[in-house]
């Protein structure tokens, strides 16, 4: 404790900073009495600041714990509930297959090959989902920027999900932009952006980009119905899916917060923003450095 006088003012230093006390016409002065009690009235105060700071941090760690605990839920809850419809698709039409086939004609053969294929991807993508859900919960997500062609690494990025949502995907790209990115979390953020718009929107679907300043922009347009206004603000929250969307299109609720989550860990940023016509647009922007 540093004390320092100043005519009527006395200032008591503290850890938590400094007591000032003013002499009065009832109390002209301070004796050791005096200086004795407002040292000990500091020391409370301390004392009781450093409790106040000890419970708003324990109750900031128990919060946090009940999140990862409430998550942890839904996550258990989401796997045992999504991966039960697949798993017992592909098990019945395998069964069907390998019992049945011979009685089966061509195009019933054909018919349940498809279906088995269809399920056998929808189970990949669940499955690619909740690791990649895992891995954010667990901040075990490593961005390494690398140099990419651009337009490159999108068209790998398109012509791997087109098989799978049968949609026209176009691309608008620059074929000679270079920046430096995470090839992953590029691939992980726009494979989901593209999924969402073939899934909830109508084709054409349409993937451009370019270098605005320090950032990669790149947008995912389709030309369907677009979003709902009472739905926006819930458009990126895990497991949220519109009534009509939930009734009509299979899916988790899960793409377009992985690849919120994806650009912020790369320290960028995916949002929506209205379509000039029709149908809706996601911007995805990471910060990159242009070659």
């Amino acid at each position: 404790m540093d004390e320092r006088s100043n005519g009527d003012v006395r200032r008591l230093e503290f850890p938590f900073g400094t007591l000032v006390i003013r002499t009065s016409a009832f109390a002209p002065f301070f004796g050791a009495e005096e200086r004795k009690l407002l040292t000990a009235l500091g020391s409370l105060m301390s004392l009781a600041l450093d409790r106040a700071r000890l419970f708003t941090q324990e109750r900031v760690a128990r919060a946090s714990l009940e999140r990862i605990d409430e998550l942890k839920s839904q996550f258990v809850s989401l796997a045992a509930h999504e991966l039960r419809s697949p798993v017992g698709a592909i098990y019945g039409l395998s069964e069907t297959l390998a019992e049945r086939k011979h009685q089966l004609s061509a195009d019933q053969v054909a018919e349940l090959e498809t279906s088995l294929t269809q399920q056998i991807r929808r189970l990949r993508t669940l499955v690619e989902q909740l690791l990649d859900l895992s891995r954010l919960d667990a901040k075990a997500v490593v961005i390494k920027p690398q140099r990419v062609r651009v337009r490159e690494r999108l068209e790998e990025i398109v012509s791997a999900a087109s098989p799978l949502e049968s949609v026209p995907i176009g691309i608008d790209v620059d074929p000679e932009l270079e920046v430096e990115v995470d090839g992953h979390a590029l691939d992980r953020i726009v494979t989901n952006l593209i999924a969402n718009a073939c899934r909830y929107g109508a084709p054409p679907v349409l993937v451009s980009a370019a270098q605005v300043g320090e950032l990669l922009r790149v947008t995912v347009q389709d030309h369907g119905p677009g979003v709902p206004a009472e739905f926006v603000p819930l458009l990126f929250d895990r497991f949220a899916r519109s009534a009509a969307s939930a009734s009509s299109v299979p899916g988790t609720g899960l793409g377009l917060a992985i690849a919120r989550s994806y650009a912020r860990a790369h320290s960028g940023e995916v949002r929506d923003r209205p379509a000039t016509s029709s149908g809706s647009v996601f911007e995805l922007t990471l910060p990159t450095a242009a070659w």
